[in-house]
């Protein structure tokens, strides 16, 4: 058929609309996380990703998505650059704000970014391969983007319904304890195809409207408040038997860490011990746990160092992170301390002194890049020597059980707070709690210290555990999931500016966590102990998410080779 001079226009006129609403659609992604918190607008984006995949093939499809995951992931990890240009200014280069460091972390962004997007660009391609309307359509797309975020490599794995943790608890707490991080993702991504399938815009005939009754919810979701809390006491004074847990956010720069000499490790190491005799003191009494964020302690320890160390101060139990040397090498590990007495008291001092019985255990799942190098063997055989140490890993996820604890402790390090596998891993291993160790200093001070914590509150709602976050500068917090009215953390106080301030109740709304970059400690006193969530069916949607999507794709080449 002859085509009119204008119908090779036509179609690049709708393809660019179709770039256009993809680049729109991948914006709108990371405004919808913090520190933006727009979550209202991520059904939106949803909407015209699967608007602009409408009537394509699979190769404009893979160009539509790659489009749309280059806006995803140039707004939401420009703080990739940052940690590349401190790891090398700092432990290569030996200056973090050199010209060369920055260029390394240009460069390391500027090659990242694309590869990153592609993991979009196959999520288009599918979609477009995939039927044209209908549930299948629905299915295949909802399937796509959860096999992209459970397996597609990625330095800091995400996902789209860790959106509606919000700050503030609303509605969107309910949903990501009902269905889970993931589950949220599936529902999202279903509603966004499904209101797209009602035609360009909002639809006039009362036939098609239900189509976007899921996308009007999920819109509204993150701005209903949940159920507010009942008042607990009036003072908020929890009874005889609480908890007193201290967080101590030092703040102390990475270059003071990682470049000091003897002199300058030693008076970090007396800053240190001051943060820790702090937070020990819990108002007239000795705190139950005081918390210090990830590799804190200067250099590198070994546990008999280390013990040496606290034993003849110590009066609070103690978690705190540290580098420690195995005969194989280096790990990123997590100490705990009971404090009961092992050492002696001095002289008329009522408290008990001592560091205890430590419990030692390292980081399991490791950063790509950062403390693991992925296919180092390739890599070194290839005559490639890449500035970067391969930590050893944990063979299992962290749990600490002892007769000071009020029950047992799970711990994450960093990332692995993030992680769906790992949380839950403690949570089979028995823990109660949980306590995440954290340096965010590495991605800078804007955007990534808050998604990070967003992540990290969406698994604390999903598994329902009492969170407690220590990051070196913040944004240390608690993160409180019980439901309104049993307020595990019943009240709050802070030392800052070289006073504690007065204890004030948690169901007031003032916020667990403490400022960006500010030298603070935060303690909570708790009351409730949450019982921990770990519905199996959230795994099967992962693990299931993969062989399904595979399965489906194979059948769509089969029936159109076949005709």
């Amino acid at each position: 058929m002859h085509q009119g001079p204008n119908q090779p226009l036509a179609r690049a006129d709708r393809l660019s609309r179709s770039c256009g609403m993809a680049l729109l659609g991948g914006l709108l992604v990371p405004l919808s996380f913090e520190p933006w918190g727009l979550a209202s607008l991520l059904p939106i984006s949803i909407w015209l990703l699967a608007r602009s995949l409408e009537q394509r093939d699979w190769r404009t499809g893979l160009r539509i998505g790659w489009i749309f995951g280059l806006a995803v992931e140039g707004l939401s990890t420009p703080w990739l650059g940052n940690a590349v240009q401190k790891y090398l200014g700092i432990f290569v280069i030996g200056d973090p704000d050199s010209l060369l460091a920055l260029l390394a972390g240009v460069g390391a962004f500027l090659l990242w970014w694309p590869l990153a997007a592609l993991g979009w660009g196959l999520v288009g391609a599918t979609i477009a391969a995939g039927p044209a309307r209908g549930a299948g359509r629905w299915l295949l797309a909802g399937l796509a983007i959860v096999v992209l975020e459970s397996w597609w490599p990625r330095v800091f794995p995400w996902s789209l319904g860790s959106a509606l943790a919000t700050p503030d608890r609303t509605l969107g707490w309910w949903c990501l304890s009902t269905f889970g991080v993931e589950g949220l993702s599936l529902l999202l991504v279903l509603s966004g195809f499904i209101a797209a399938s009602a035609g360009p815009s909002f639809p006039r005939h009362w036939r098609h409207s239900w189509r976007w009754l899921a996308a009007l919810l999920w819109i509204a979701v993150p701005l209903l408040p949940g159920s507010t809390a009942a008042e607990i006491s009036p003072q908020g004074v929890p009874a005889e038997d609480s908890q007193v847990i201290s967080i101590v956010q030092p703040a102390i720069s990475l270059e003071t860490r990682h470049r000091g000499d003897d002199a300058v490790r030693a008076q970090q190491l007396a800053t240190i011990r001051q943060w820790i005799e702090r937070g020990s003191d819990g108002d007239g009494r000795t705190a139950d746990l005081v918390i210090l964020p990830e590799a804190i302690l200067p250099g590198v320890w070994r546990e008999s160092w280390l013990t040496e160390w606290l034993d003849p101060w110590l009066t609070a139990p103690l978690v705190v992170g540290f580098t420690r040397a195995h005969p194989q090498g280096y790990a990123n590990s997590v100490g705990f301390y009971p404090a009961d007495g092992k050492g002696e008291s001095p002289a008329g001092e009522a408290r008990i002194r001592g560091a205890g019985m430590a419990q030692l255990a390292d980081k399991k799942v490791l950063v790509p890049f950062g403390e693991r190098i992925p296919l180092g063997g390739l890599i070194s055989a290839l005559g490639i020597d890449l500035p970067l140490v391969d930590l050893i890993p944990a063979s299992q996820q962290t749990v600490f059980r002892h007769a000071v604890l009020e029950a047992p402790l799970g711990v994450s390090i960093c990332y692995e707070g993030i992680l769906a596998e790992p949380i839950f891993e403690t949570i089979e291993g028995g823990a109660r709690w949980h306590v995440n160790l954290t340096e965010d200093l590495w991605y800078g001070d804007w955007i990534e210290p808050a998604q990070h914590l967003q992540l990290q509150r969406s698994r604390a709602i999903e598994s329902q555990l009492l969170w407690m976050r220590s990051a070196n500068a913040g944004i240390s917090a608690i993160i409180d999931p019980t439901p309104a009215g049993l307020h595990g953390v019943t009240a709050i106080r802070r030392w800052s500016d070289g006073r504690w301030s007065p204890w004030l109740p948690t169901d007031d709304g003032e916020p667990l966590e403490l400022a960006m970059g500010q030298p603070s400690i935060l303690q909570a006193r708790i009351e409730h102990w949450p019982v921990p969530s770990n519905p199996r069916w959230r795994r099967v949607l992962r693990w299931g998410s993969l062989p399904c999507a595979l399965l489906w794709l194979a059948l769509l080449w089969f029936r159109k080779k076949n005709g």
